[in-house]
This record gives structure tokens, C-alpha cells and sequence, in this order.
């Protein structure tokens, strides 16, 4: 057999005498026999499926083997020390092309150890090249033990992953090989173990897992017998949806047993959509978003992730499109049309699943999360979401139609809305829907994808409340008479949008007609058609800007004459929110001003020009028109407002009072800083560290609150600021104090988070964001200083 091998890439500093350290991980594999590693073997690396957990590889290699697909690998994990002395695990990994392979590398490894004392870990100076691969005899000649039939059915009572306890009658490799091969025979499921482990990522994933000492069995006893991954129902088929996810991600073509497994689980209702997203996240789908990667494989993966959780949808459109590859697109078309093609009579279950897809793909178009060109392709690839298309396009026609017939939509129960009534907000804001929202382009996003899916009334509707008129081109395509100037659609007027020529020229009709018989009119008629012809395109211009209610020229000026106001004012306010909610002066600049550009509805103002006077006019010039329009909106509520397109006084006033309604929106505060998923890494954290001081389970409240502070010291506040900070109150409506207001408590965590990342950038991201998601690197890094800090 031929056994390759390759190590985790670092930065290796040598020493004098000969040891090393390393000065960080790099991107590729080092010391690798093979090229290209196969992919299969890469995307298990990247969903930690050999990792232990950070900071735990033992002084002895901790061992994992694991079969995938017509794979065996091994991976032995090592400590190693970074130039400040830190531990962090290194992986040397050995793989043969077969499925029955990991007994013959077991006695490879094992003769290594015997002829050179030290097993062939991790080691930056032991160079290999690739072809310089590892032989041993043919696997066939290899038979490992025959197990006897108490100890097969001992194997069968027990749960999984198998916990033996430290034994020295089958404390070796092979015995706990031979293990876990009967055991994944009986549950049809890969080979895969662990030896001499004092802690692993994701316990669950195993058949048997050999503990490093009896403390490491506790260890991982504990976290075993904790609320699982997902939830350990006998009705719940894990294995087997498991099993249905990588069975269709791995082939071109889509089995009907897998299609089926995904849509009964669905119907059923048997798991949460969290408990899909664990699922999907157990096979790499975070990893491909975040790293991101592009294979055959996370291209069917993220794209069934879609089908099953629908509010993935923006996310995998971003990731998809933002490789721009068509070759990628086909993937994803060939697997929705296979996918398609295997439902058969669950055809219902799978149009209902589907259909959750229309509020959050129109929604998050109109927030510009997704663009309507990744949404097209989408509706139009012939494969899962094709009959979204119709569905969407006549749940909008009829939501309209509601809209139009009534005097005030605002009363419309929001269950007679197909469409979430949220999408219509600015629509029906002030009760009375009329011909067009001025200066607002929130429905643009819209135009753009009925035009591009041949819907043209619907994107004539949308033109005429934005534009307040539409082109005669769309006008003919929304099926009018080209010749009429307005029509009716949805309970609005319609107007074609009439250019200074045509107007003219029916005027002079008009008069002649009027005018026939009267010489005089007639002289000034031809005379009034003489000036027309000469004015020209300048009469044209003059006639277009008399459409628009602009800032006149004299305001304009003098708002840019004192344009450092509206800079100051700006950032006095940006000032007090930072001070009041504790979040870094980066963090709330760039929240604050993308939420002065919606409550301004314009979302194309250049940001750089309201926090710096030194720079382009025409970028002071959309700022000074934006807030004159916010001005002239407000003025009738406020008698005291100057409408100069200032930012001070009244507007000051206002803009703060809206930005702070804003920022601690808990919807805003979801959707922007994902806080659902940092307070859940929170808990994880506190809990793992309580369960860690007291295995035993003796008492539940022991330490706490000393745990909870901890966590605030490693993020940065100050102790005598600790009982100001509520913990609970972070993931509840009450916490240590029931008057601290929740929302601005969560801003404060992400301010605190944000700035630990930007302190540790080169540990956990180069573009701090204030979130964490449980397992990546931020997750990781507290969790590491926690045990740290904690440990007895």
C-alpha cells in the first residue's frame, strides 16, 4: 500500500540547537508526498474533523483515524509553541487510497515508533517531497483481530461515540481500530476513532473515543452526556440525514433516498431549522461562507442548506456570486434540477418549503443585502426555486391589489397580506398610498428585478411611485396605449412620462384647434413657435428641473459655505452614541452613518464627505439636498426647524433622536451584529467553564459569577465597571439589574467584543466585527484564555 502524507503549513523559526517555533500558520500544507491532496480529505480537514480541541494535544500524539469515502487518514496531533511560547496542536496527517486502509497505517505508524523510538509527528525540518510516498505491505496480508461474540454484542448495547475506561487489556491502536470498524458495521456509518485524546472539537462525530488519562475521560464523558449537537430523539434519524446530506453533496446526480430522507425530515418537522443549521455547519457550510471555499461539493452543500433553511438564501447568493464563476452556477442548477427531479409525490412539502423563500429574498433585496441579478438566477434556473417565481410574482400582484382598494392600508390586518405587510412599511406609511414617494428610491431595487423577469406591470408601478412617472417604452410594455398619457394599475395613476417636444407640440394642437378662426392667436402662435424652436434643448433642461423640487441655488450655497457644521454636528453626535453605548469610535462611525443614510432614504451618499470637509463638492452637494428632504419632511411636525439643509438645532435634535431609535432596534441589532448568535456563544462559553470547574454536577451555581467576571476581564472592562455590565441581561429581558435596558447592554457587548478582536487580529480576524459565532476563531480564543485563567 502507498501511504502519503502532508503537515498543517507554519512559519518555522530554527534554533541554534535545532528545535523550533513557529511564527504562524500559513495558508497551504507543508511536507506534503501528494498533489493535490485530495479534495474530499481537505473539506474533512475543514470541517474539524480531526481536530482537537485547542490548546489539549497531549505530550503524546493524540491519534485519529477516520475513513472518507475511498480514503483512510490518520492524523497525529502534537504541541507545539508559537514565538511567545503559546500551545497551539500541529497535525501530521498519513492517508492511503482505500476504504479498509487504517489497520495497515496503524502498523506502519507503529513500526515507525519501534525502529525510530518517537512516532513520525510533527516535524517542519522532516522534508518530503511529492511521489516520495511511504510503502508498506499489500492491506490484504493485514487481518486484524477477530472480535468474539460477547465483546460484538457488549459493542452493540452501547451508545455512541463508545467511551471504553483506561485499560491496559486493549489499551492500544489496533484493538481500538478493530472497535471501531465492528461498531461502524452494526451502525452504517464510516470508521472513525480517536487515541490518547485529552479533548476534541466535536465528540460526537466518533464510534470510539480512547481517552488520554482518566481525567480526559471525565472530560469528555461530561461533555458527551450534556444536551447534544441536535436533539437525541429515537424518532430523529441523525445518522441517516447526515448520511442523505453527504450523499448528495458527493455525486453529480442526486439519489432518491437522500431526497427523500431531507424531504421527510422536513415534512415531519422532526428538527428546528437551528438543528439544520447545526447539521449543515457539522459538514463544512459555515467554513465554505467564512473561508470561503469553492468545490463541487460546498457549491451542492450550501445550495441544499438553502433549499432546507430558506434564510440562508441571501448568504449563499453573496457567497455564489461573489466568486463569479459560471461554472459554479451550473453546479448549483445541475443539483436543483436533480434535486427536483427526485421528489416525486412529495411535490406539496417541497412547494411549501420553497415558498419560505419570498419574504426573505424580497425583503433582503430591498435592504440591499442581495442584488436582484443573483435573485433572477434564482427564479429562472429551471431548478428549486423555479416555482417560486410565479408564486412571488402573484403574491406581490395581489398584496397591491389589497393595498389599491383600501382608504387606509394601515388597518389591513397583517394576516391578509401574502406578502410580510413589513415590505410594504414605506409604501402605506402614511396611510394613503398616492402616485409616487418622493425623493425616495427604496423600491428601486424592485424596478430592477420585475423588469428583468418580464414584469413589466408590476415594474411600472414601482417606476411611477419613485420617479412619479414611467417611460413611454415601459408604459407600452405595461400594456397601455403608448399614444395615452396615464393609465391605472393597482389603485394608482400611471403616468407616461411626457417629454418637453411631445408636450409642445400638443400644446400648438390645442391652440390651433382653439385659435383657428382668430388671426391674431394665429401670428402669436407661429411667433410662440419660432421662441420654442430656439430655446431648444435649453428649454428642455429648464423645463425638467422645474419637475424636481430641489434646495435652491442661493441655500445650496450658504449650506456649503458652513458645510463644517454639518461635519461637526455629525460627529458630536457619532461622539455622545459612542460614549453612552461604550462601542469604538470605528464600530459606531460606520453603523451611525449607514443609518443616517436610511432615515435620509439615500443610500448612494459617499460616506467619507459627512465625517471630512476636505472633499468633493458634488459629495456635499447630495448631503446638503438629502438633508434639506429630511427637513422638509419633518418641518410640519417641528415650527422650529430651519429647512437649509444644515445638520444643527432642530435637525441636530432630531436625526439623534432617530439614529438612537435606530441603533438599539432589536431587529436592527439581529440582523446587523447577528447578537443572537454571539449570546449563544456567550452561554456555551459560561456553561463548558462551569461544567469544566464542576464536573461532578454537585452544586449548579458554584462559581459562576466568578466565571461570568473572568469573561469580562478577557474582554477588556475594567473591574470596578463589572457590576454595570449585565451578563444575563444580554440573553434575557431582566439580568443583574431588571432596569438596565437590554438593547443597549447588547451594544455594549459588541463594542467590548469588537475591540478584544481588534487587540488580538492576528489570533482572530484581520476585520473585527464585534460577533461571535461558537467555534470560530473569537469563540475559540476566549474559550482558550478562559481555561486559562480558570484552571486549578
Amino acid at each position: 500500500m502507498d501511504i502519503h502524507e502532508f503537515s498543517t503549513g507554519i512559519k518555522a523559526e530554527i534554533n541554534s540547537d535545532g528545535s523550533w517555533f513557529s511564527l504562524g500558520f500559513t495558508q497551504e500544507y507543508m511536507n506534503s508526498t501528494i498533489d493535490p491532496i485530495p479534495e474530499v480529505v481537505e473539506m474533512a480537514i475543514a470541517n474539524n474533523l480531526f481536530k482537537v480541541a485547542e490548546g489539549k494535544a497531549s505530550e503524546d500524539p493524540a491519534i485519529i483515524g477516520r475513513v472518507i469515502d475511498n480514503w483512510s487518514v490518520i492524523a497525529l496531533v502534537t504541541r507545539g509553541q508559537d514565538e511567545q511560547n503559546r500551545p497551539i496542536s500541529l497535525y501530521r496527517y498519513f492517508l492511503c487510497e482505500m476504504n479498509n486502509g487504517l489497520l495497515g497505517m496503524v502498523k506502519y505508524l507503529l513500526r515507525e515508533k519501534r525502529m525510530k523510538g518517537i512516532f513520525p509527528v510533527f516535524n517542519p525540518l522532516d522534508k518530503k517531497k511529492i511521489g516520495q510516498y511511504n510503502q508498506f505491505p499489500d492491506p490484504t496480508e493485514i487481518i486484524g483481530a477477530q472480535l468474539n461474540p460477547e465483546l460484538l454484542q457488549w459493542l452493540s448495547r452501547l451508545p455512541s461515540p463508545i467511551l471504553p475506561k483506561i485499560d491496559s487489556a486493549y489499551d492500544n491502536i489496533e484493538t481500538i481500530n478493530d472497535w471501531a470498524k465492528a461498531r461502524a458495521r452494526m451502525i452504517e456509518t464510516p470508521v472513525a476513532w480517536a487515541y490518547n485524546v485529552e479533548a476534541l472539537d466535536n465528540p460526537w462525530s466518533f464510534t470510539i473515543i480512547h481517552p488520554a488519562n482518566d481525567s480526559a475521560r471525565l472530560s469528555i464523558h461530561k461533555i458527551l452526556s450534556q444536551p447534544r449537537l441536535l436533539p437525541a430523539s429515537p424518532n430523529i434519524d441523525l445518522q441517516g440525514i447526515k448520511s442523505a446530506i453527504q450523499t448528495l453533496i458527493n455525486s453529480s446526480s442526486c439519489s432518491s433516498d437522500g431526497v427523500k430522507k431531507i424531504i421527510n425530515t422536513l415534512e415531519n418537522k422532526q428538527i428546528s431549522s437551528q438543528d439544520w443549521q447545526k447539521l449543515f455547519e457539522g459538514e463544512g457550510a459555515e467554513n465554505a461562507i467564512k473561508k470561503p471555499i469553492y468545490t463541487k461539493q460546498t457549491v451542492r452543500l450550501l445550495t441544499l442548506q438553502a433549499i432546507v433553511i430558506p434564510k440562508t438564501i441571501p448568504e449563499f447568493l453573496q457567497w455564489l456570486y461573489q466568486k463569479n464563476s459560471q461554472e459554479l452556477l451550473e453546479i448549483s442548477s445541475q443539483f436543483q434540477k436533480s434535486f427536483v427531479q427526485k421528489i416525486g409525490t412529495q411535490r406539496d412539502t417541497f412547494n411549501i418549503q420553497i415558498e419560505k423563500a419570498i419574504d426573505i429574498i424580497l425583503s433582503k433585496l430591498l435592504t440591499k443585502k442581495v442584488d436582484s441579478q443573483s435573485i433572477v438566477w434564482l427564479l429562472n434556473s429551471n431548478g428549486a426555486w423555479q416555482h417560486t417565481k410565479q408564486k412571488l410574482i402573484k403574491n406581490v400582484e395581489q398584496d397591491l391589489e389589497l393595498i389599491g382598494q383600501h382608504k387606509n392600508p394601515l388597518q389591513i390586518d397583517d394576516k391578509s397580506f401574502l406578502c410580510s405587510k413589513k415590505i410594504w412599511e414605506k409604501l402605506i406609511k402614511t396611510g394613503k398610498v398616492t402616485a409616487t414617494i418622493r425623493k425616495n428610491d427604496y423600491y428601486q431595487p424592485f424596478i430592477d428585478l420585475f423588469v428583468a423577469l418580464n414584469q413589466y406591470k408590476l415594474a411600472a408601478y414601482f417606476t411611477q411611485i419613485t420617479n412619479n412617472y414611467v417611460s413611454k417604452e415601459l408604459f407600452r410594455k405595461a400594456g397601455f396605449n403608448p399614444q395615452d398619457e396615464q393609465g391605472k394599475l393597482y389603485g394608482i395613476i400611471i403616468r407616461r412620462k411626457i417629454l418637453l417636444p411631445e408636450k409642445l407640440a400638443n400644446n400648438l394642437i390645442t391652440f390651433i384647434k382653439f385659435s383657428w378662426d382668430n388671426r391674431v392667436l394665429l401670428l402669436f402662435l407661429i411667433f410662440y413657435g419660432l421662441v420654442c424652436l430656439a430655446i431648444g434643448s435649453f428649454g428642455t433642461i429648464w423645463f425638467l428641473n422645474r419637475e424636481k423640487d430641489k434646495i435652491s441655488p442661493k441655500k445650496l450655497q450658504q449650506a456649503l459655505a458652513q458645510y463644517q457644521t454639518n461635519v461637526e454636528e455629525t460627529k458630536n453626535i457619532i461622539s455622545q452614541l459612542e460614549e453612552e453605548y461604550g462601542m469604538p469610535q470605528q464600530l459606531i462611525e460606520t453603523s451611525m452613518i449607514n443609518l443616517m443614510k436610511t432615515i435620509l432614504e439615500n443610500s448612494n451618499l459617499n460616506s467619507k464627505a459627512i465625517i471630512n470637509d476636505d472633499t468633493e463638492e458634488n459629495n456635499k452637494k447630495e448631503w446638503i439636498e438629502a438633508i434639506y428632504n429630511y427637513e422638509k419632511i419633518i418641518e410640519k411636525d417641528n415650527q422650529n426647524l430651519k429647512v437649509d439643509g444644515i445638520i444643527e438645532g432642530e435637525t441636530t435634535k432630531s436625526l439623534k433622536s432617530k439614529l438612537e431609535k435606530k441603533l438599539t432596534d432589536k431587529n436592527y441589532i439581529e440582523t446587523e451584529y447577528e447578537f443572537d448568535d454571539t449570546s449563544q456563544a456567550l452561554q456555551t462559553i459560561i456553561n463548558d467553564m462551569k461544567n469544566q470547574l464542576n464536573p461532578e454536577n454537585e452544586d449548579e451555581s458554584i462559581n459562576v459569577i466568578n466565571i461570568i467576571n473572568t469573561l469580562k476581564e478577557i474582554l477588556g472592562w475594567q473591574q470596578e465597571k463589572w457590576k454595570e455590565i449585565a451578563y444575563t441581561g444580554v440573553v434575557t429581558e431582566g439580568g443583574e439589574n431588571t432596569k438596565i435596558n437590554r438593547e443597549k447592554q447588547q451594544l455594549k457587548w459588541v463594542g467590548q467584543i469588537y475591540q478584544y478582536q481588534n487587540q488580538n487580529k492576528e489570533k482572530v480576524m484581520k476585520n473585527p466585527d464585534g460577533k461571535i459565532k461558537r467555534g470560530d476563531d473569537t469563540f475559540n480564543l476566549i474559550k482558550t484564555e478562559m481555561e486559562e485563567k480558570l484552571k486549578p
